[in-house]
């Protein structure tokens, strides 16, 4: 965290202190506003239709001296987010999707990061198709069967890639597996490991995958969750912070 005013003015939401969603925030800011971030640290996952990601990346020196600079506070919150039922990544692609949660999955900190729930009957297709447009991302990851009805998908924004938490998913009963990435492209030994990992599982599983990204998987609380609250609760101004680019 850094503290800049004690009187906070307008909130910009980020889901990542990316060089891009900074770059903007410095453009705009003044003293005394707030940047309020779901990761300490930019995560650059790839792009399953071009070019592979460089992981984890740390908020440039530049960065941080101007936002301390100009009295600009910055403050992440990342597992609480995810593993909250009401207020969260996973909550709010839920109550974007009308689910009714059954359980939880994907074991995380004090809690669950997933959540399986039943939703109203609807295809594969039909689902990849709401699913895109809710995240407002030029195209999916798709992999897996595609189903004529599904009634229970498993939720886990960000990263999905864990072979025991998908098994675990199928076997509560889910025929769709929601997630940002469904196996990340970072450019490591740690993402190819994953990657083989996965694409032994897709051959097998028998729930469709649908990956929206990393960074637009866990923006959507910042949309639809955060702003409201921030506007509602504490009568601040919000600006939000989309990434230029989804996958990357």
């Amino acid at each position: 965290m850094i503290g800049g005013e004690i009187e906070v003015r307008r909130v910009f939401l980020v889901v990542f202190p990316s060089e891009a969603a900074l770059a903007r925030v410095l453009n705009e800011a003044k003293p005394g506003d707030f940047v309020f971030s779901h990761h300490p640290l930019d995560m650059r996952c790839g792009d399953p239709r071009g070019e592979w990601g460089s992981g984890f990346q740390p908020i440039s020196v530049d960065h941080l001296d101007a936002l301390q600079h100009r009295w600009i506070s910055f403050y992440s919150v990342h597992a609480p987010m995810d593993v909250n039922r009401l207020i969260g990544t996973t909550a709010a692609l839920v109550e974007a999707l009308g689910g009714r949660y059954v359980g939880g999955f994907y074991p995380y900190g004090d809690g669950f990061a997933g959540a399986i729930c039943d939703i109203d009957p609807i295809s594969t297709c039909e689902l990849a198709e709401k699913y895109e447009e809710l995240l407002g991302i030029p195209y999916l990851h798709e992999e897996g069967p595609r189903h004529d009805r599904i009634e229970r998908v498993a939720i886990i924004p960000g990263c999905g890639d864990h072979v025991p938490s998908m098994r675990a998913a199928a076997e509560i009963g889910a025929q769709a597996y929601l997630t940002g990435e469904v196996h990340c492209h970072i450019d490591n030994d740690y993402g190819r490991s994953r990657m083989a990992e996965m694409k032994s599982y897709i051959a097998e599983t028998p729930m469709s995958l649908l990956g929206g990204s990393h960074a637009a998987t866990e923006f959507l609380v910042m949309r639809t969750q955060m702003a409201p609250w921030f506007e509602q609760v504490l009568g601040l101004e919000t600006v939000l912070v989309p990434e230029q680019k989804w996958w990357r």
